[in-house]
């Protein structure tokens, strides 16, 4: 570690994100989102997506992630809201949280695609690998999170080669995790050859002209 440089110091946007990952979609009750927010919905129902992510080489910082994230609209269109999140590295919480307002927590990651908070089983990942073929796709959307009376929103763009898979969640009761652990996903892939890059935030108040 470079000298005067703390554990939770953290570059600068935008980070450069590549690795692998596994994403699943559910339809599930309404979650609870900042005003200025509302869900999209199918059906009557909102879809909640799950991350499970692994940075490695070539990214701007290599970690382990999860997180649940909400399909939302704002006045400026559709985005993505980050519910909750872990990552094994405090510069990413840290980046996370004065960067773009995720409220990132740290985790550990254990063998068996397992995570633990404090000591304490989060989620784990059972029967997870890609069920088809890998083709290229182009990956792009806006993050969208609020900071007390502030909206912060930024955009996300790149590339995987993504295919099918069977993935089943897990988590126990009391984990945040557990609204969607158990459930029949919706859909499921696999990103391989992930690159992803989350740019520079742009902040502005929040009208709360939606309401959950």
């Amino acid at each position: 570690m470079p000298a005067g440089q703390t554990a939770d110091a953290f570059p600068p946007p935008p980070w450069i994100l590549r690795g692998r990952a596994l994403v699943s979609v559910w339809l599930t009750e309404a979650p609870v989102l900042p005003a200025g927010l509302r869900p999209l919905r199918l059906g009557g129902r909102s879809l909640v997506v799950g991350l499970w992510a692994d940075y490695g080489p070539g990214s701007t910082l290599a970690y382990r992630e999860v997180l649940l994230a909400t399909p939302v609209w704002d006045r400026r269109g559709p985005a993505v809201h980050v519910s909750c999140c872990w990552v094994d590295a405090p510069a990413s919480v840290a980046g996370g949280r004065a960067v773009w307002a995720v409220p990132k927590r740290l985790g550990a990651f254990s063998p068996g695609e397992r995570l633990n908070d404090a000591g304490v089983p989060v989620a784990a990942l059972e029967d997870a690998q890609p069920s088809g073929p890998h083709v290229p796709a182009p990956l792009f959307g806006r993050l969208l999170q609020a900071d007390g009376d502030t909206l912060v929103s930024a955009a996300f763009s790149g590339r995987a080669r993504i295919a099918p898979a069977r993935v089943r969640w897990t988590a126990p009761p009391g984990s945040p995790l557990a609204r969607v652990a158990g459930r029949t996903p919706l859909l499921s892939v696999a990103l391989s050859d992930l690159e992803l890059r989350v740019g520079r935030p742009q902040r502005r108040p929040n009208g709360g002209n939606f309401r959950t």
